[in-house]
């Protein structure tokens, strides 16, 4: 098997999600595995000295840098792939939390196809990745590595296309990014939109992004951004819609969530790790017209059960879904399970 990619984990403040994140990393990758951790000039100053103090007891080959200011997320980003060298990448939000063999599946996907540009796992808070509701921040499982192994037993796996990455947890290909060269920084500035523009690029030029469905990992969500009062969505739109005008039509006609049917069914019916509560009238997400509810983006179910203090929207640029899942995998009859964690 190929070397495992580059793990680079953006950091900005979010000392106890990091510390949760990092836990994860030593406990789900393999010794000597390659972690980058990019500090865009946290301003808590505890951050610093747990990330270095971290790299040296790990068993992980674990590096940290810290910017002398602030770049903004997709700069960061950028500047962490070219001190990374040749290896593939896979960029990891620093509110996630890994489960066991992730990296691996994700590598193996990678394998499978030279053309494919960028892989996203599975998640609870993914958007058009998110398990078991689609496209809704859902409750983070009591125990994350039983639903990594029900997703490793996924049978016939085949790579579903996905309209575009979701940034939280996103495998780059080192080929692809020296092709398109990397995150717009200076159109995305802070950040929210820069991995779909990335996408869209990787398509045109005849790239694949594809969905892991053999993998895993649980996302918080807005652990860095929510404190900065930076909006998810905000003129960043304007400025993919400006660039990419039948942004909307794309996702809109993506084949993904047929495609994704058989795939999420056969997970659904191998999980035994969830209990959905009862959907409300309305969800939170921001991230998508939600196919369930015609007011999905009302605030008034803004509460959810979380790994940590979760804010009340999903990260991501606005996803225009108008359709609903297939019924055999709307997840209307949720699979019995040993609880979620509670709210």
């Amino acid at each position: 098997m190929s070397p495992l990619p580059t793990v680079v984990v953006p950091i900005h403040n979010a000392l106890e999600a990091l510390d949760a994140c990092l836990a994860s990393l030593d406990r789900t990758l393999p010794a000597g595995t390659r972690v980058w951790l990019a500090d865009d000039a946290s301003t808590d100053p505890r951050i610093n000295p747990m990330a270095r103090g971290w790299c040296y007891r790990s068993a992980l080959d674990a590096h940290y840098v810290r910017r002398e200011q602030n770049m903004g997320f997709p700069a960061n980003c950028n500047a962490a792939f070219e001190e990374t060298g040749d290896a593939d990448l896979v960029l990891l939000n620093s509110d996630t939390v890994t489960t066991t063999g992730w990296l691996q599946q994700m590598a193996r996907c990678a394998g499978r196809d030279p053309r494919i540009a960028t892989i996203t796992p599975w998640s609870n808070n993914a958007e058009i990745c998110s398990f078991p509701r689609f496209c809704e921040p859902n409750p983070a499982p009591e125990d994350p590595d039983l639903l990594a192994e029900a997703a490793a037993l996924t049978p016939d796996p085949d790579l579903p296309e996905l309209p575009t990455a979701v940034g939280f947890c996103m495998y780059l290909r080192r080929s692809a990014l020296r092709q398109l060269g990397g995150f717009d920084a200076a159109t995305f500035g802070r950040g929210y939109g820069e991995e779909n523009d990335f996408c869209l690029r990787a398509a045109a030029m005849g790239w694949r992004n594809v969905l892991c469905e053999t993998a895993y990992v649980v996302h918080q969500g807005n652990a860095s951004f929510g404190p900065l009062d930076i909006a998810p969505n905000g003129d960043n739109l304007g400025h993919l819609l400006a660039r990419w005008p039948d942004y909307n039509e794309r996702v809109a006609r993506s084949s993904w969530p047929t495609r994704c049917a058989r795939t999420a069914s056969g997970f659904r019916e191998t999980s035994k790790s969830w209990r959905v509560p009862a959907r409300s009238a309305t969800c939170s997400a921001s991230i998508c017209p939600c196919p369930n509810t015609p007011s999905c983006r009302s605030p008034a179910n803004a509460t959810r059960p979380s790994v940590a203090a979760r804010s009340p929207t999903s990260t991501g640029i606005v996803m225009p879904w108008r359709g609903r899942w297939p019924p055999a995998v709307a997840f209307s009859t949720p699979p019995a399970a040993r609880g979620m964690a509670a709210p």
